[in-house]
């Protein structure tokens, strides 16, 4: 599969396994991801952001596959456990994720915590428990712990993640930067609706205008 990856079409490649392709730079992470990985990623983007598409264009992926019904703020929530099993199902409810996404997810958390930086966690089960794609975020009243963390944003993810999915990569990194600055961060907790939440991030060209 990798042969038919091409250059115009691919920003960098993550891979759990190694690999070397003409023209197109590779990350290599483990079969799951760790703190490790994600910080590797996180450099990466910070030192390619001048050459990847714009802001718009990361944003409007983004956007994409967030959804209303899959979408709770202002959560007034103690522990990760009640966090995830709160959206997890929600995503399950929604169609977006099969009956042992929860599960799944919760295997994935005792191997290496989601936590990221900035209040955010990122959780996600092993390959093969997503319907359709679809990020679903939470957002709550006071921080919690998250393994190395305190967690109030939570971005919960519903995608394939195999090495050649494009999507992924643009959907990691565009987390990534819309939580890195403390006035973003302010702008989500604030919300208490996805559209309100479009709305305010469109102002600061975050998110650009949108009928979606």
């Amino acid at each position: 599969m990798a042969k038919n990856l091409k250059q115009e079409e691919q920003d960098f490649v993550i891979s759990t396994v190694p690999l070397t392709l003409d023209d197109i730079d590779v990350i290599q992470v483990s079969v799951v991801l760790n703190n490790r990985d994600v910080e590797r990623i996180q450099k990466y983007v910070e030192k390619k952001e001048t050459v990847l598409e714009t802001e718009d264009e990361i944003y409007t992926c983004l956007k994409e596959f967030l959804h209303e019904e899959i979408s709770i703020f202002n959560c007034d929530l103690r522990t990760r456990e009640e966090a995830i099993y709160l959206l997890g199902n929600r995503m399950i409810y929604e169609g977006y994720a099969d009956e042992e996404y929860v599960s799944s997810v919760f295997e994935r958390e005792k191997i290496s915590d989601t936590y990221m930086s900035s209040f955010i966690a990122i959780p996600h089960s092993f390959v093969g428990h997503t319907k359709k794609e679809g990020i679903g975020i939470m957002t709550l009243k006071k921080p919690i712990p998250w393994g190395n963390g305190q967690v109030r944003i939570v971005f919960m993810l519903a995608l394939d993640s195999g090495a050649e999915n494009k999507i992924f990569q643009k959907i990691f990194g565009a987390i990534y930067n819309l939580t890195r600055t403390q006035k973003d961060v302010d702008k989500i907790l604030k919300a208490d609706s996805l559209k309100k939440l479009k709305n305010s991030l469109t102002e600061s060209s975050k998110f650009p205008t949108s009928n979606a």
